[in-house]
């Protein structure tokens, strides 16, 4: 793959992650009507399509990282690709990692190395590997109810998480996989100039973003939604002259 081969695909990757963009938005519009509306059926469909959007945005946003231009030689992206084809696409962020880590330029290992390689893989083992597999079931058309990898017996765990699926648990997901591609590609790009004095710093802004959304719940969601409903109509009956 050429230089200018990469940078399609890049751009490509870049056009894409922006219409994915814009149909997060409005499915993410479409659901709050739902909920506002206590249509449970519809927003669990609805939701099921949102996971699938997710999955789409985090594959995409990943294939856009590793043809970053002047980031990963031709080589180094044909063993990423090798690692999804042989394992799936966990594998592959994780080779990327591996790679990404190489470019630091250190004799040896050391405890800083070793620290970065342990919280981005808790990273990706979260936000990328669990939904996933999630994705896979819904993608096979298990939406109800999951199977075992064998497709002979119900996987009564997976249909728990699936059940589990909102809108609030997938903008987490989102958010930290956004996070995730922002600081693997800051490491492919500049691994010793830029990465290693913002890393920390990326890292903390995530820890931030996680404490911060552990208040989220679908519960307090549809309850602002209804207020904000309610207080749109409020205004919106308000005689003109009379306020």
């Amino acid at each position: 793959m050429t230089q200018d081969e990469k940078l399609k695909v890049y751009r490509a990757q870049v056009a894409n992650l922006r219409m994915l963009d814009q149909a997060w938005v409005q499915q993410v519009r479409s659901i709050n009507q739902l909920l506002v509306k206590d249509q449970k059926t519809a927003v669990d469909l609805a939701s099921r399509q949102l996971a699938l959007l997710y999955c789409a945005y985090a594959e995409c946003a990943f294939s856009k990282v590793i043809h970053t231009p002047y980031g990963f030689s031709s080589p180094h992206i044909l063993q990423i690709k090798k690692a999804i084809l042989d394992a799936g696409i966990t594998a592959g962020w994780h080779k990327a990692l591996d790679l990404g880590l190489r470019r630091i330029v250190t004799k040896r290992e050391n405890k800083e190395i070793s620290d970065i390689r342990k919280k981005v893989q808790g990273i990706i083992k979260h936000y990328i590997e669990g939904p996933s597999v999630l994705r896979n079931k819904i993608a096979h058309g298990q939406w109800a109810m999951a199977l075992n990898r064998q497709n002979d017996k119900v996987n009564c765990e997976l249909t728990r998480e699936l059940d589990a699926i909102n809108v609030v648990t997938l903008t987490r997901w989102r958010d930290a996989s956004q996070r995730l591609a922002a600081i693997l590609e800051l490491l492919i790009e500049s691994p010793n100039r830029a990465f290693r004095p913002s890393y920390y710093f990326e890292i903390q802004k995530h820890a931030e973003a996680l404490k911060a959304s552990e208040g989220w719940s679908i519960e307090r969601r549809v309850a602002q939604l209804k207020l904000k409903r309610s207080f749109a109509k409020q205004v919106s009956h308000i005689v003109p002259g009379e306020a």
